[in-house]
């Protein structure tokens, strides 16, 4: 008997093992091949996300400490700055925080408190511009999970960003009208 009329009758008196193993193969391929993609699709849509959250900003510098004030306008008047291709700075300050609803008493912890001027809003090329008297914005999200719908709310960053010297309390007035920035 030769090999080739071995494999022909080995075939077909196992059909229905090799047609189990041949489907096998076929589904796990196409799990793989379906988990392939959609996994690009996730990363492609996380990364337009991340990049569509960072607005027009190319780089950050971050500090555990607070930057003087005029480090901004030192680092925009650089030649250097201008001649690598760069069109304007913005600071900001960014600290974990609480922030409480006095009315339901209701709280959020670990958020992100930001505090931003005029320049932010210039800078990512937004209408409107910073709140006002110390009005604020928040997100929809967080305006969900406070239940609030521009009542008084009350922020409190983590004393420790600020050292022993600063008060660490802030009150915010009623959300302000326009679109938070996410």
């Amino acid at each position: 008997m030769r090999l080739s009329q071995l494999i022909r009758r080995s075939l077909g008196y196992y059909w229905r093992n090799n047609l189990a193993v041949v489907l096998g193969v076929a589904v796990a391929v196409a799990v793989l091949a379906g988990a392939l993609l959609v996994g690009d699709s996730v990363r492609a849509s996380l990364r337009n996300l991340v990049v569509e959250r960072l607005g027009q900003t190319s780089f950050a510098v971050t500090s555990p400490n607070f930057f003087r004030a005029q480090l901004a306008s030192d680092i925009q008047n650089d030649p250097r700055f201008v001649a690598s291709g760069f069109r304007s700075v913005c600071p900001l300050i960014s600290l974990e925080g609480t922030v409480a609803h006095e009315a339901s008493k209701r709280v959020a912890s670990s958020i992100r408190v930001y505090g931003v001027d005029d320049r932010f809003w210039t800078f990512n090329q937004r209408e409107g511009g910073a709140p006002k008297n110390r009005n604020s914005f928040i997100s929809e999200s967080l305006a969900r999970e406070l239940g609030t719908t521009g009542q008084r709310l009350v922020a409190a960053a983590n004393p420790k960003a600020f050292g022993n010297s600063t008060p660490s309390r802030y009150t915010a007035g009623k959300k302000t009208s326009g679109k938070p920035y996410a």
